[in-house]
């Protein structure tokens, strides 16, 4: 029984909808069986961590307590479940609705329409407008509302008044709008997708919808098609204007998205910088000052925490971009004030990273050492970026004998981890670069002109190196 559909939905209400679902359940417009009222009651007595001592028979005996349990009388549970289930999403739908006053007012017209109630309908679609301005959000969403209020005042007039002048050119105007940006939404999310997993995907209209918004600048007035045309844009022919005003309008738009879709605008901006960087071609630590400013703003909106948690990459990520600038203040006052949002299990481990980053940034090696050393490290990247981190520290300090058994132990991890299959192809010849470069420059002679700079050539020549500076620095 705990693992039936009825039991997974009931306990993952929270206490507010379950003391909203007992008054629904109770309400006789809804339902009138006794039985349905005794299951909700019984499932309401047990806790949320118990569920695997559900059992048919006491169930049973909880909701029927004259009759006994078997083959014959199972059916009578059965079918109290499958009700009980039913009213549950019945609420869910009525809780849903009601909860977005907007759709609920353009539904009141559209009833009031097809009832003839032409007063009634006029001040509902009214209601309806004046909330839609209200709304402070220009996303998707506020097109499409505005879709439906004109479609519902142009069903009006057809029912009304026959030969009167319809709002066609209003209608059109505004699904065009609608569409546009829902398929420049979508296409930047498979753009995304397809970079990581590489995969393929048909782009329908695509081509002649883009070479459309080209050549109406009217549209771009919309920042719902604006942001998603200027990102598809920059990636896919990587132009460096579109990319600007993309990130320009972007922090102009703290207020016009929800914060779900801030989110997700901010991180297509963060991984087209993250790209440039890698690349590490001229100019790059640009992108580095525009990634922080992304980060920025997104902790003053608030939309990187979820559930009032913040993901412990995404702190991890700010740290070492301010670092990168030569934050300091600013980082330690962002390690303080926003370590308390980080999950309780992750809190030690990136905290002391954060910490032990700082101190070797700032140069003191000894303090930062003692702090990589406080906590064992289970995610693999903050692993790896420790081990990282150990070896600049041994060679800043000159332990050079350490350092040459360091990077062996190093070598063999990453190789287990890639056989393991904990690590991709990509990670695994980034950090096996950074080893066998990382032993070079123990071994060259900082004297020998030639071999200076043959060494700072096989680094720079070096695809994929997330160390490249570094190592370069230790040359010069």
């Amino acid at each position: 029984m705990q693992q039936s559909k009825l039991i997974e939905v009931f306990f993952s209400l929270t206490s507010t909808e379950r003391t909203a679902l007992r008054k629904f359940v109770h309400s006789p417009y809804f339902n009138k069986r006794e039985d349905v009222i005794l299951l909700l009651d019984y499932l309401e007595k047990t806790d949320n961590e118990k569920t695997e001592h559900l059992s048919k028979e006491k169930t049973f005996s909880a909701i029927f307590p004259d009759e006994n349990y078997g083959k014959e009388s199972d059916g009578l549970l059965r079918y109290a479940m499958s009700f009980l289930l039913k009213l549950i999403e019945e609420f869910l739908i009525v809780r849903e609705a009601s909860q977005n006053e907007l759709q609920s007012k353009i539904h009141l017209s559209s009833t009031y329409r097809r009832r003839h109630l032409g007063k009634h309908f006029k001040q509902s679609l009214e209601q309806a407008k004046i909330h839609l301005e209200k709304v402070p959000y220009r996303d998707f969403n506020y097109y499409e509302s505005l879709f439906r209020i004109e479609q519902e005042k142009y069903l009006f007039t057809g029912d009304t008044q026959r030969n009167a002048p319809r709002n066609l050119q209003e209608l059109s105007d505004t699904l065009d709008i609608q569409y546009i940006a829902a398929k420049l939404k979508q296409s930047c999310l498979l753009l995304a997708h397809q970079t990581v997993y590489k995969i393929g995907y048909e782009t329908g209209l695509l081509d002649k919808l883009l070479e459309y918004v080209e050549q109406t600048p009217k549209l771009l007035e919309h920042r719902a098609i604006a942001l998603y045309f200027y990102y598809y844009r920059a990636v896919t022919t990587d132009g460096e204007d579109y990319f600007n005003r993309y990130k320009d309008m972007l922090l102009d738009s703290d207020s016009l998205f929800p914060a779900l879709e801030m989110r997700d605008l901010h991180i297509f901006a963060l991984n087209y910088c993250t790209k440039k960087v890698n690349l590490q071609q001229q100019g790059f630590d640009n992108y580095f000052k525009i990634m922080l400013e992304l980060y920025k703003a997104g902790l003053k909106q608030g939309f990187w925490l979820e559930d009032g948690q913040l993901n412990p990459f995404i702190f991890k990520n700010i740290v070492s971009v301010a670092l990168w600038l030569k934050e300091f203040d600013w980082t330690a006052k962002f390690i303080r004030d926003f370590q308390q949002y980080l999950a309780v299990q992750h809190r030690t481990a990136y905290v002391n990273f954060a910490l032990s980053k700082l101190c070797f940034d700032q140069k003191q090696y000894d303090e930062a050492r003692i702090l990589l050393q406080k906590v064992e490290y289970s995610d693999i990247f903050l692993n790896l970026n420790t081990k990282v981190m150990l070896m600049k520290i041994y060679y800043e300090l000159d332990e050079y004998d350490v350092l040459e058994s360091f990077l062996a132990s190093f070598r063999t991890f990453v190789n287990r981890k890639k056989q393991s299959g904990e690590l991709q192809t990509y990670h695994h010849e980034n950090y096996l670069n950074i080893i066998r470069l990382a032993q070079k420059l123990l071994a060259f002679n900082p004297f020998d002109k030639a071999e200076k700079k043959k060494l700072k050539e096989e680094i720079s020549g070096t695809k994929l190196l997330t160390e490249r500076e570094w190592l370069l620095e230790q040359i010069r």
